[in-house]
């Protein structure tokens, strides 16, 4: 994508939402607030209702977004991590499948 931008090709991104363009909120507000900018590239995160072609899309609700956007990666990525750590030492099975079943057999 960017070398189509640098190629002139595109003028325009769409995309779902923010959190489908990046997840790092310094990358984001790079990429809207200098890249597309110098390049004359309209950025639109249709449900999260931001334009860079409409002056009433604030600024700083799109930073807000990102950086929520980032948070909610980095928190969520911690939770898995801790359950999956607290599930070993409980001793269960960590792999989807097990690689071998016990099976019972009645004692003769």
């Amino acid at each position: 994508m960017i070398q189509d931008i640098e190629n002139k090709k595109i003028n325009m991104v769409i995309v779902k939402d923010l959190s489908r363009f990046g997840r790092l909120s310094s990358q984001i507000s790079y990429y809207l607030e200098e890249y597309f900018t110098l390049k004359g590239v309209r950025f639109i995160a249709v449900n999260d209702d931001i334009d860079t072609g409409n002056a009433e899309t604030s600024e700083e609700m799109t930073q807000f977004k990102a950086f929520f956007n980032e948070w909610f990666l980095r928190d969520t990525s911690k939770k898995i991590r801790n359950g999956k750590r607290t599930r070993a030492k409980e001793g269960k099975v960590m792999t989807t499948y097990p690689t071998y079943r016990l099976q019972e057999r009645p004692i003769r």
